[in-house]
């Protein structure tokens, strides 16, 4: 299993907004692509930091992402929450150990 990690800075003001527009676009565009398993979305309400951690069967799934249409889309809706001065990073890392 892999993780797709891609670190961002949101707005402080909006990341609730943010969290629930990325639930439902993700829900639509990421959950029914090959090898999908979970996603979580996760961030500091004070500093606006902002981790979304994907789980994938492969790493090829996990890229896939890049270039499915459905991260630009979810980058798309989300353009005006994210701090663009701060740049995102996305990290694909293998999975050694579940509880």
């Amino acid at each position: 299993m892999f993780a797709r990690i891609v670190t961002s800075q949101m707005k402080v003001s909006h990341i609730a907004t943010a969290a629930s527009i990325w639930q439902k676009s993700a829900t639509e565009d990421l959950k029914p692509m090959n090898g999908f398993k979970s996603a979580f979305v996760n961030a500091d309400r004070t500093s606006g930091k902002c981790v979304v951690v994907s789980f994938w069967d492969t790493e090829a799934d996990a890229k896939a992402v890049s270039s499915s249409g459905a991260y630009q889309k979810i980058s798309e809706l989300l353009k005006d929450y994210v701090d663009e001065s701060v740049p995102v990073h996305l990290e694909i890392l293998d999975v050694l150990a579940q509880i």
